[in-house]
């Protein structure tokens, strides 16, 4: 697709889909753009700035900007843990993905990418439950 459009202007940093807020960094650059992908940013290497992750100051600002009322910092808590059964009671899998705590973290925290870390190991949890 990137060739179709004419290429890139320079080498080539990140790859996103779906968009600059809820998108997702795609690694492999063979991945299918599909009909549910609703944006694709391809971003110049010289653009691309990672921020350095800091710790959580526990400010409170994903919790929030949560729109369904969630608590991303404490669900944290539970991901570096590794405790589903907490990730589960702080209901992880009502979050919606929307990277507003991600946007706001003054700590510059993959907040979205470690909630979808916590929906992974709460589906993991009850997977191996069910299989008792």
């Amino acid at each position: 697709m990137l060739a179709f459009c004419g290429g890139t202007k320079g080498d080539l940093g990140e790859v996103i889909t779906g968009g600059p807020m809820m998108g997702v960094l795609i690694e492999d650059t063979s991945f299918p753009i599909l009909k549910q992908n609703n944006g694709v940013l391809a971003l110049p290497r010289n653009e691309v700035l990672l921020p350095e992750v800091q710790p959580c100051i526990h400010c409170g600002r994903c919790i929030d900007c949560c729109p369904v009322g969630l608590s991303p910092c404490v669900i944290a808590a539970g991901v570096d843990a590794n405790d589903p059964q907490e990730v589960d009671r702080l209901q992880v899998d009502t979050c919606m993905e929307c990277g507003c705590c991600t946007y706001v973290c003054p700590a510059k925290r993959p907040v979205t990418e470690t909630m979808r870390r916590a929906k992974v190991l709460q589906k993991k949890a009850k997977k191996g439950a069910r299989g008792k």
